[in-house]
């Protein structure tokens, strides 16, 4: 009888271990789905529908021009990176090759950028291609920042900390395991790095060092205005505030997962995220503004006060007061 008993214990234990492992070793970004100040569980990802697009990162080199990536999934479990550029008062597709899945984008002109993904990957788009460039690492990059055409910063699963400088991309030491989902600099000498269990690392030119957290929240987005004041955005509705000393947590207006913040100046600036859920920052408060359409919106850049882009299983557009759809015109098809 105490044999059975052990004997399902045992059971059990490798049940749990093995559930574990698969969810360390997927190369989805994680969600935390229990409240901030709760324990946490982090399961992958849901899969998008078959046949459908997800964008999850967008940047507006201007109110006429920007670009969005992300990747398109179908029924037998592929997928193709997709890579949209806003010209003309339109989205269209951009030819492609690849299937890996781009996670964050960042662009100097409508012709020169860089976007990373999935196992690692890092595209450059150099005289307006996007080409495959060499990576030190297989891990997914959640995050990307460049100071310059010079100088970048990448960060992903497992702590990963990538630094461009001298025209290449190599490993930078980091301080931490956990995964990192978002990164911003305002100069070569000050960034932050956000991300898993309410992580916060701050570079002060020489290297990264962790740094008190009022959260345990998992991080997805974080924006600088300058260098004493910064927002980042997380799990629950989660808000924090840099003062210029340290991060305090900041009153939400939701319970919903935050994914994307943008500032347009430091007195107001938008948060978006899980079914929709828009937040306004506006005299000093954040408050619920209008839902809209899209169940998932990953990816946001504000333009002004009065315009900006939002990204996710739909492309929303802020314009005069009002989120609505915009089409995409596929030329790939």
């Amino acid at each position: 009888m105490k044999e059975m008993a052990r004997n399902r214990w045992l059971v059990m234990v490798t049940a749990v271990l093995v559930i574990t492992l698969w969810g360390c070793d997927s190369d989805t970004q994680p969600v935390m789905t229990a409240t901030p100040t709760g324990s946490t569980l982090l399961v992958p990802t849901a899969t998008p529908d078959p046949g459908s697009v997800v964008f999850k990162a967008v940047q507006m080199i201007s109110a006429a021009e920007g670009w969005a990536v992300g990747w398109r999934s179908y029924g037998d479990g592929s997928s193709n990176t997709v890579v949209i550029r806003y010209e003309g008062g339109k989205w269209r597709t951009v030819p492609i090759s690849g299937t890996a899945h781009l996670y964050s984008l960042a662009l100097f002109s409508s012709s020169e950028g860089w976007a990373v993904g999935e196992r690692g990957t890092i595209l450059h788009l150099e005289g307006g291609k996007w080409l495959a460039q060499a990576s030190p690492t297989e891990q997914p990059l959640w995050g990307l920042a460049m100071l310059n055409a010079e100088e970048g910063w990448a960060v992903g699963q497992g702590g990963t900390i990538l630094r461009y400088q001298n025209k290449q991309w190599q490993p930078a030491a980091s301080p931490t395991k956990l995964w990192l989902g978002a990164v911003a600099f305002t100069s070569s000498a000050n960034g932050w790095a956000v991300g898993q269990g309410g992580i916060l690392l701050h570079y002060d030119g020489h290297n990264w060092q962790s740094v008190a957290s009022p959260s345990r929240a998992v991080f997805y987005s974080v924006a600088l205005v300058g260098k004493d004041e910064g927002w980042a955005v997380g799990a629950g509705g989660s808000i924090l505030r840099y003062d210029g000393k340290q991060w305090l947590a900041s009153e939400s207006p939701t319970k919903s997962d935050l994914w994307a913040v943008s500032m347009v100046t430091a007195r107001e600036g938008w948060a978006t995220g899980l079914d929709g859920v828009t937040v306004h920052y506006k005299d000093g408060q954040w408050r619920l503004a209008d839902k809209v359409e899209a169940s998932r919106l990953w990816g946001l850049q504000m333009v002004s006060s009065t315009e900006g882009w939002a990204v996710g299983d739909m492309i929303m557009q802020y314009l005069n007061g009002k989120w609505s759809e915009a089409p995409l015109i596929n030329t790939q098809e």
